[in-house]
């Protein structure tokens, strides 16, 4: 993955999807249905090796015959860097035979081979299975992605989301992609960079987001009223869980809002593979309550490092403290930059 050509493909995908940089290539690859670049080459080195076999030029014939001889004592050559990618191959011994004895590799069996072997990051996944989260690349395969097709010569074992051929609109492509990605805006994805606890700070309860399961939280278990209301609105898709986790919460403006007191691994795989239209925009709106919090806290956080900077110029903030208290409130501005409560000398 470190081939500029590969660099620039993943760039193009990642911004497609709306997601971020750092995002892992391998599950942006899978989500978008596309292969390495690096296979693409392989293939045609195959092919270039075959149409020069096939040439009616004797020169063409005597240069391959004397690369091929010449790779055994310079690993520098040609033939020697094509010998050395057919390794780790299914039938890679086959295929060396082949270009050793100077005869055609079959291009089917071989383009074969080599999806699987690119597909072979994904049994590793499997092997880790949901225990071991901190491998994006694991919980995407074992929790998210589609299931990987037959490998074939006709094209890559990947189903593209169905979400991606709708008109869903862009706002909803790019959340939904984000966070089936895991490169969304949870408390534990957050605080890495925000240093905080990882407490959901949405819920009265301040539960922990499980850093193995913030997605199956974010779904099923969180508590905040915001999320109650979005549960409530899409109560179709929480329909085959089992109604003794199911908790009814009354409230005084709505009736029948609800949150689960656990759920299963199976059952986030479940809701990623309904693929309709009301799970991509319930998707959406989860994760625009999380984005609506993390840039306020953000906003706050960079205008106490400005406010540190520029205190002794209070009467020029003047103006800047009297708009931030009239749009969030005396208590939340003065709780999210921890300073002392300023009275009415200071405004």
């Amino acid at each position: 993955m470190d081939c500029p050509l590969q660099t620039v493909h993943m760039c193009l995908l990642k911004g497609i999807l709306g997601v971020k940089r750092t995002t892992p290539n391998w599950p942006v690859l899978r989500e978008c249905g596309q292969e390495p670049l690096q296979f693409y080459w392989f293939r045609a080195a195959v092919r270039f090796y075959n149409a020069l076999l096939c040439s009616n030029s004797g020169t063409l014939a005597k240069v391959l015959r004397a690369d091929i001889a010449m790779s055994t004592v310079n690993k520098r050559c040609w033939s020697a860097e094509f010998l050395d990618a057919l390794h780790n191959l299914e039938r890679s011994g086959d295929f060396q035979h082949h270009v050793r004895t100077l005869q055609t590799i079959p291009q089917s069996e071989f383009a074969v081979d080599v999806r699987k072997r690119l597909r072979s990051i994904w049994s590793q996944a499997n092997q880790l299975g949901n225990e071991d989260q901190t491998d994006k690349a694991a919980k995407y395969h074992n929790w998210v992605a589609l299931p990987l097709r037959l490998v074939t010569v006709d094209g890559p074992p990947f189903s593209v989301p169905r979400y991606l051929h709708l008109d869903l609109g862009r706002q909803t492509q790019r959340n939904v992609a984000r966070f089936r990605l895991r490169s969304h805006t949870l408390r534990v994805e957050t605080r890495s960079w925000e240093h905080h606890d990882g407490t959901c700070d949405k819920g009265g309860l301040q539960a922990i987001q499980d850093e193995k399961y913030q997605e199956k939280y974010a779904l099923f278990l969180c508590h905040c009223m915001q999320t109650y209301s979005l549960r409530l609105q899409f109560a179709d898709l929480f329909h085959d869980l089992p109604l003794a986790h199911k908790i009814t919460k009354i409230t005084v403006n709505q009736t029948g809002a609800f949150y689960f007191s656990q759920a299963h691994s199976q059952d986030v795989f479940k809701f990623f593979q309904r693929q309709t239209n009301d799970s991509y925009r319930f998707i959406s709106e989860l994760r625009n309550l999380q984005l609506c919090n993390i840039t306020l806290s953000q906003s706050l956080w960079i205008f106490s490092v400005w406010l540190e900077f520029t205190s002794n110029l209070s009467s020029q903030t003047t103006w800047l403290k009297v708009k931030l208290v009239n749009c969030f409130g005396l208590q939340a501005f003065q709780a999210s930059v921890k300073l002392p409560s300023f009275g009415a000398s200071a405004m």
